[in-house]
């Protein structure tokens, strides 16, 4: 096959058929974009009919399909990008709600691979979340892909089953697994956490956060989903698992910072000690908030940048700035 120029210039190889699971999801969406605008044949897989970009093949498969399903999918496919994920409640970790994640996270995710392994899928390339590590990291000792998992949470718990199952199904295959674990993913349009505090900054109401001193890694959407390319394709990621940021570390100080010069709105920032902000978390039930606030979350991408020589193609500055719908 023809080597194609892929997003921004870079050259992604031969033309591969890959299935991409989530597709209609943050991640999901952008990848198959990018996959497809490369020159790649892209299947999204969803649960649900919905329209995605031009270029991009939609399935609809619930979470129920069986393996004929698979099997028909699977055939000729070169690799597979599994982003399909059940989210936990806070708070609710019962023995529903774990069953619930483990048949999306963990159960789903092998009837597909064991197919794509059966079909001869070369590669398969499966998003986890460094909430695998624990929620938070010592200070200056940021988690490394060797470190003991100690997830704190049903969610957690589900993907690092999920890793400890395709590893398993991989092991004596010709299929080669690879394992991601991405903290806090940010980008337009972007949910969750940050989505909530770009509304707080947004709002004008000062935010007494300017005390605190703590690191938090990040990734940008566009930087994750060239990692997820240079995984798709490249020979020493294989069986490999690896940790992936910005590279640039930030407090939450830091970031609000960031927030504020890329939507463009005044930095009303007050120092309140972190003792009186975890007292106040306890007194509102907040304490979670309070602590991804004022806590560490680091990881090193150290073993990225040696066994894949990648870097983050932009910088966090840049990255914030296409959150808000802005370039550079």
């Amino acid at each position: 096959m023809a080597r194609v120029p892929g997003v921004a210039g870079v050259v992604v190889g031969d033309a591969m058929k890959v299935v991409v699971t989530g597709a209609n999801g943050f991640v999901g969406r952008a990848l198959c974009a990018r996959l497809a605008a490369a020159g790649h044949q892209v299947i999204g897989v969803v649960r649900r009919p919905v329209q995605l970009d031009a270029g991009v093949q939609v399935r609809v498969v619930p979470e129920s399909a069986g393996d004929p399903v698979w099997q028909d999918l699977m055939t000729g496919t070169d690799a597979v990008v599994d982003l399909a994920v059940h989210h936990s409640r806070a708070g609710r970790a019962d023995r529903h709600q774990m069953g619930q994640l483990r048949l999306v996270n963990v159960e789903a995710m092998c009837r597909m691979a064991r197919q794509a392994a059966a079909a001869g899928v070369r590669r398969f390339v499966y998003l986890s979340s460094v909430a695998v590590h624990g929620d938070e990291s010592g200070t200056g000792c940021p988690f490394e892909e060797t470190d003991a998992p100690n997830p704190q949470s049903a969610y957690a718990l589900s993907k690092l089953e999920a890793e400890r199952a395709l590893v398993a199904l991989c092991t004596g295959s010709t299929m080669e697994c690879v394992i991601i674990r991405p903290p806090l993913v940010y980008g337009p349009n972007a949910r969750g956490n940050l989505a909530a505090l770009v509304k707080w900054v947004c709002s004008g109401w000062p935010i007494p956060l300017g005390a605190v001193s703590n690191g938090r890694s990040l990734v940008a959407i566009d930087n994750l989903n060239d990692f997820i390319e240079r995984c798709l394709t490249h020979p020493g990621a294989a069986g490999q698992i690896f940790l992936v940021s910005d590279g640039q570390d930030l407090s939450t100080p830091d970031l609000i910072r960031h927030i504020a010069i890329a939507w463009r709105v005044p930095l009303r920032l007050v120092s309140v000690p972190v003792p009186v902000l975890r007292g106040l978390g306890l007194l509102t039930g907040q304490s979670q908030t309070v602590g991804r606030l004022c806590g560490n979350l680091q990881l090193t991408m150290a073993k990225a940048q040696r066994v894949l020589q990648w870097a983050p193609p932009i910088s966090v500055a840049e990255g914030m700035l296409r959150a808000a719908g802005r370039q550079p």
